[in-house]
């Protein structure tokens, strides 16, 4: 059963990892959401005359 063994390797290479996810439930998916949601007024943005339009869009959808 290599796939057995490959992950309990696995297991056991991030254990620390595992555990601390657990303990501190942190991740970076509100961050990884605000960069997406960038990423799509930017390819929206081929008509604002500059930068400045497009940052005033990308805060302007914070709200």
């Amino acid at each position: 059963m290599p796939e057995l063994t490959q992950v309990a390797n696995t297991f056991s290479e991030w254990f620390t990892e595992i555990i601390n996810y657990w303990r501190y439930p942190i991740s970076n998916g509100v961050t990884e959401g605000k960069i997406n949601k960038i990423r799509v007024i930017q390819r929206k943005a081929y008509h604002y005359p500059n930068f400045h339009a497009l940052r005033y869009n990308v805060l302007k959808s914070e709200l």
